[in-house]
């Protein structure tokens, strides 16, 4: 039987404006904390140092969506305790509720706070970073990576096991011993908080896309269109997934690194 195989890195988008694999992690790291996990800097601090980094173009409206959407997922914006970054939780989700309510009079707020209430137990923030905190603080002389932090997710996930952490919150006090403990369902948390990260970056890098670029975009999918047409005889799905560099295959939906396209005819 034979078999075609076309690869594409995340290199092929880099000349229409896209970030590549090391671009999503420089700039999620910050995003995250991960250099001022002992001490919290505000997410304004973060943006700045993206800006500053000159890593990711990210204007005021990408900069509040940040903030709102990384609060209302338990971020703390700087705070030192669960306590703190559960009423800074509570209060973006009112601010977002009342911004509704401005554009949408007549809707129905009680049902709204629900939904989100409901949305946000898909997603652990809180999991992510300190997975990332404490990849960084047991490796102090490697260099930690994207691909690394999302295969110790992964790993644990089809050993359905735990991964003991370090309390991300510097004054929480707790009886383990600042210990946390990352379980099954926090760890699929952690990756669907990976997925919504990484698609904010694209959605607004999309939006603020350079109209330079446009007949770029216009030939990069023209090439795929071709590339396509070519082999749409032999085109049954054989397998879909990401190309490892340590030892274990990563989901396609954590969006990086290289795909590997099987046609078998």
């Amino acid at each position: 039987m034979d078999k075609t195989l076309i690869i594409v890195g995340a290199g092929m988008s880099k000349s229409l404006g896209l970030p590549t694999t090391s671009d999503i992690y420089n700039t999620l790291k910050i995003l995250l904390d991960e250099e001022n996990y002992k001490s919290p800097s505000s997410l304004r601090q973060r943006l700045a140092r993206i800006k500053e980094a000159n890593v990711m173009f990210l204007d005021e409206c990408a900069e509040k969506d940040f903030v709102m959407a990384l609060s209302m997922l338990f971020d703390g914006n700087g705070a030192r305790t669960t306590r703190d970054a559960n009423e800074c939780c509570e209060q973006s989700l009112s601010e977002y509720c009342s911004l509704y309510q401005k554009y949408f009079p007549s809707a129905n707020i009680d049902a709204l706070r629900h939904h989100l209430r409901y949305t946000f137990k898909q997603y652990s923030l809180t999991d992510l970073k300190a997975i990332m905190y404490s990849l960084k603080e047991s490796s102090p002389v490697e260099k930690i990576s994207l691909i690394k932090i999302l295969t110790t997710i992964n790993k644990a996930i089809e050993s359905n096991i735990a991964i003991p952490t370090n309390e991300i919150f510097p004054d929480e006090k707790k009886e383990t011993r600042q210990l946390y403990y990352c379980d099954r369902n926090k760890l699929d948390g952690a990756l669907n908080t990976y997925k919504l990260l990484v698609y904010k970056l694209f959605k607004h890098l999309l939006r603020n896309m350079n109209t330079s670029l446009l007949s770029k975009y216009e030939d990069f999918f023209i090439d795929w269109q071709r590339i396509f047409q070519a082999f749409i005889h032999l085109m049954t799905w054989k397998n879909l997934f990401f190309e490892r560099t340590i030892s274990h295959p990563l989901r396609i939906s954590h969006i990086t690194g290289t795909l590997f396209y099987h046609f078998s005819g």
